[in-house]
């Protein structure tokens, strides 16, 4: 639970906290989503996913987070993009997963990134993937 003190200590009295995320949109328009998913799951260390982390993505409340402090979330800006991306590339961002990051995987990296490249193929049109990116900013205000 945040400390009301210190967020009034931090943020000038008419500034904002401004929580940021984006991600690969989860609603069906990224038709390689769930294969990816699935191999990055699957090459994970799987004593770091809790059951919670095994379901949809988990969306911070940072309305009940803020809830003890004189914060009230007052803007949500939602941003899509479209982005073409190579196999290579989108195999990749499962580095920077820390269930599937360098160090967990070591020497399976290789294979890994080969397997989910080869997952992602029936997707891969002119050597590139489509994909929808949705970005939010929630902002909260005193």
């Amino acid at each position: 639970m945040p400390c009301p003190h210190l967020f009034e200590r931090l943020v000038a009295q008419d500034g904002a906290i401004v929580v940021c995320s984006s991600g690969s949109a989860r609603d069906g328009r990224n038709p390689w989503l769930d294969d990816y998913t699935t191999a990055r799951r699957a090459w994970s260390d799987n004593g770091l996913w809790s059951e919670a982390a095994k379901g949809e993505q988990a969306h911070r409340d940072l309305a009940a987070f803020l809830a003890n402090t004189p914060f009230r979330v007052a803007d949500l800006i939602m941003v899509e993009t479209k982005q073409e991306i190579s196999p290579a590339d989108l195999a990749r961002r499962v580095l920077t997963f820390s269930s599937s990051s360098l160090q967990v995987l070591g020497d399976k990296t290789d294979p890994m990134l080969r397997d989910i490249e080869a997952r992602l193929a029936p997707h891969v049109r002119d050597g590139l993937i489509s994909e929808i990116v949705v970005s939010a900013a929630q902002v909260a205000r005193r």
